[in-house]
């Protein structure tokens, strides 16, 4: 009974308002009918009752028995990163309940655990792959992790003459004529992902084997054929473009927005638009605890409604769940359900770790350091048998051929992890 009081309460006052609005002599016509507009507006919305992390119980369950693990293990704890963090939240379930019953699995006191490989790996390819996506500069550390780039650190890389496909934008801008999230005219046109990666496909591809932990085999090439393959990628095609307006494609850029495939059409595809909240996390912070709930940090850091950009027809706020779908004449201009896929999985990674902080300024090479005995040496671990020959060690002979023995077994074990793919 009270609440149906407080609700007439409150349709009287909004009736008193619009009585004032409709009687105020300024009020023009098209005040009225875009004010018409606004209430008769039935925007294709969708109510989110859960956050952009799901299963979140399971996996905080899943992240302690791992950090037990790496205890176990005498992994170092820089290496429980926010990376880690954000893939454990993100990855599907099979992947990260693997590397879980591998890390807990016993094994012989003679040696390195192979499958600690596996979380170096993560913690240390991570960062190159959400720098890929966000098309910034690789660190010195990159380049140290990911052998055989061709790139300079905080550079464009090799290639980066390469002329756009102004055929396919302009396709690509007759399909969308407008924002598909505010139906904004003049809007840009934007590469789902970034047109940075076609630069030179040879490191992109080695940037995105490093997700074979998160992917299963046939996923990972289906990525690597679309992104990173001659002849077959479609990086710069109307299959990887869609039309935002320019502030739209600047907070996708930043991790404050994804979309999230949701229903592949005959003609098209239709997405969810989520805003995502932050975490306050920066992408440079070593330690964290993998357990770690998002939840209150999301209420924390939530974005301010005062943000939320409006339907530029009807006014109304572009909430998270609102519905849009993208349809094309031809087969060949539908956005790929693919490289969305991918996109929502990083750009949710990217606005849980605060990877769009990366700085985009050309790092200094004058102050090369020899620090690399100082932690497990992740380039032994993703390439054994690529390790220079005059690297500094004070090790013997017989320390040296023990170390190549366990980081080769480690990389071969690493090859054999189940991989597995989208849901």
């Amino acid at each position: 009974m009270a609440s149906r009081i407080a609700s007439r309460a409150k349709a009287d006052t909004f009736l008193n308002d619009l009585t004032d609005f409709l009687d105020d002599p300024l009020t023009d016509p098209d005040d009225v009918q875009r004010l018409r507009d606004y209430i008769l507006a039935r925007p294709a919305r969708e109510k989110i009752i859960q956050d952009y992390v799901t299963d979140i119980e399971i996996r905080l369950d899943i992240a302690k028995d791992i950090e037990r693990g790496c205890k176990n293990s005498r992994i170092p704890e820089e290496h429980l990163t926010v990376a880690l963090w954000s893939f454990l939240l993100i990855a599907p379930l099979d992947a990260i309940k693997s590397l879980r019953d591998e890390l807990l699995t016993p094994v012989q006191q003679s040696g390195f655990k192979d499958l600690t490989a596996g979380i170096y790996w993560i913690a240390n390819t991570i960062p190159g792959v959400l720098k890929l996506f966000l098309a910034k500069p690789l660190s010195k550390e990159d380049n140290r992790v990911f052998k055989g780039l061709k790139r300079k650190r905080g550079k464009e890389s090799v290639g980066s003459n390469i002329n756009r496909n102004d055929r396919a934008r302009e396709i690509a801008r007759q399909r969308d004529s407008v924002c598909v999230v505010t139906g904004a005219p003049a809007p840009e046109i934007c590469h789902i992902f970034p047109f940075s990666a076609k630069h030179c496909l040879k490191d992109t591809d080695i940037i995105l084997h490093s997700l074979k932990t998160m992917y299963e085999a046939a996923t990972l090439k289906k990525y690597k054929d679309l992104l990173a393959t001659k002849d077959k990628e479609i990086i710069d095609t109307p299959q990887n473009m869609i039309c935002l307006a320019p502030l739209l494609h600047t907070w996708w850029s930043q991790g404050k927005i994804g979309f999230e495939p949701v229903e592949r059409l005959e003609n098209g595809i239709r997405l969810r638009f989520w805003w995502l909240n932050p975490t306050g996390k920066q992408p440079d912070q070593e330690k964290a605890i993998l357990h770690t709930d998002p939840r209150p940090l999301f209420r924390q850091f939530a974005l301010p409604r005062s943000q939320y950009v409006s339907n530029f027809n009807t006014g109304r706020l572009v909430h998270t769940g609102t519905i849009i779908t993208i349809t094309a004449d031809e087969k060949e201009n539908i956005p790929n359900w693919d490289i969305f896929s991918l996109q929502w999985d990083l750009i949710r990674m990217c606005a849980l770790s605060g990877a769009a902080g990366w700085p985009t300024i050309i790092e200094d090479d004058s102050d090369e350091d020899n620090d690399e005995e100082d932690r497990f040496p992740i380039d032994l671990v993703l390439r054994p048998k690529q390790v220079r020959a005059n690297s500094p060690t004070k090790e013997t002979k017989q320390m040296k051929q023990t170390k190549r023995t366990t980081l080769e077994r480690s990389d071969q074990r690493l090859e054999n992890i189940p991989r597995f793919g989208l849901s």
